[in-house]
């Protein structure tokens, strides 16, 4: 089968999830089918510009049997095309964790227009019961027009051997874009210090692109709040990132939003027990897996992770079950019935 796959960028090194998926499933779907992939990065045009020109270009020109635009921004002539498929990974546009971003109002009117271009392909998937159910919502959509196609994890992603410590650590691995929150994992941190005196840090890493209007910088919050035992990091290279996960003894993951939220996968299929917000708007099917914490006590659950063995045990073994639904096989197996279809 003839495919054509159209995206920005796609990679595993980037730190960005859209990447990720992209990079997942050409790879898979490659050994399998006859893939074209169409970057719009190849031109080192702005995605904005890129978006209107190049990538419409590519797909009118296009003569694959199906053109599956990874994400909305890759679809604005896909109503043209006779099977056409675009995925959505989430809402986040239209929600406060984009308002702060310069031209907002702008910004706002561009990804509506193509995220509601997007739903006049012939089918859509969604990453998520979540993204789901906003889409059908917000673009009054039949419900059989989207499926949902959650994301994988590698099988890389596995508990290894921890080493002996007299400390516990306690990871937070994401970017510091502000709906991920990071502020919130070095508040808590410093609430569990001062309630509860037993050795432990906190390990932030991530991209420390800080000068970013959309960014937090670490840096700045933990010198005001005057917290000891941070330790901030860069960005975790792709060699590195399984170690990294299996270093924490808890995974705080704070995000006020995530469409689907691989980073909490990666670390539950790590054996790392994770922690996320009560009020956060995170997907049922991943939710499911983690600590769900009241954020007023949260500090209490920390250390009830930390220091009860058998509850720790428990919540490990529940969740390494749970997670192995998501594969990146299950990806590609439920895009080719589609394309099938």
């Amino acid at each position: 089968m003839k495919i054509c796959l159209l995206a920005h960028s796609i990679g595993k090194n980037s730190g960005l999830g859209i990447e990720r998926y992209g990079y997942e499933i050409y790879k898979r779907l490659k050994d399998k089918h006859d893939i074209e992939l169409v970057e719009g990065t190849r031109l080192k045009l702005p995605q904005y510009i890129s978006d209107i020109s190049y990538m419409p270009i590519k797909t009118i020109l296009n003569k694959s049997k199906i053109i599956h635009a990874l994400t909305p921004r890759q679809a604005l002539f896909l109503q043209f095309i006779k099977k056409s498929i675009v995925t959505y990974h989430d809402f986040i546009p239209f929600t406060k964790c984009h308002s702060e971003a310069k031209r907002a109002f702008f910004s706002k009117l561009y990804f509506y227009y193509f995220w509601k271009i997007g739903t006049k392909a012939m089918h859509i998937t969604a990453d998520s019961k979540q993204t789901k159910k906003e889409l059908v919502n917000f673009f009054n959509l039949s419900s059989e027009k989207v499926s949902i196609v959650n994301l994988g994890v590698s099988k890389k992603f596995r508990p290894l051997k921890k080493k002996k410590r007299d400390f516990r650590t306690i990871g937070y691995l994401s970017s510091m874009v502000k709906r991920k929150r990071v502020d919130k994992a070095i508040e808590f941190f410093k609430r569990f210090q001062e309630k509860y005196d037993i050795p432990a840090k906190l390990e932030i890493h991530g991209s420390l692109n800080v000068k970013h209007i959309q960014c937090f910088n670490p840096f700045e919050i933990v010198r005001r709040s005057k917290v000891k035992n941070v330790k901030i990091n860069g960005f975790v290279p792709e060699n590195k990132i399984v170690e990294i996960y299996n270093s924490f003894d808890l995974f705080l993951y704070p995000s006020d939003y995530e469409g689907f939220g691989l980073p909490m996968i990666e670390a539950l299929s790590c054996g790392v027990p994770t922690i996320v917000r009560e009020g956060a708007k995170i997907t049922p099917e991943i939710k499911d897996m983690c600590i769900v914490a009241n954020e007023e006590n949260i500090e209490d659950l920390m250390f009830k992770v930390l220091t009860n063995n058998l509850y720790r045990k428990k919540i490990i073994k529940r969740s390494l079950e749970k997670v192995k639904k998501f594969s990146w096989e299950n990806t590609i197996k439920k895009l080719e019935e589609i394309y099938n279809y």
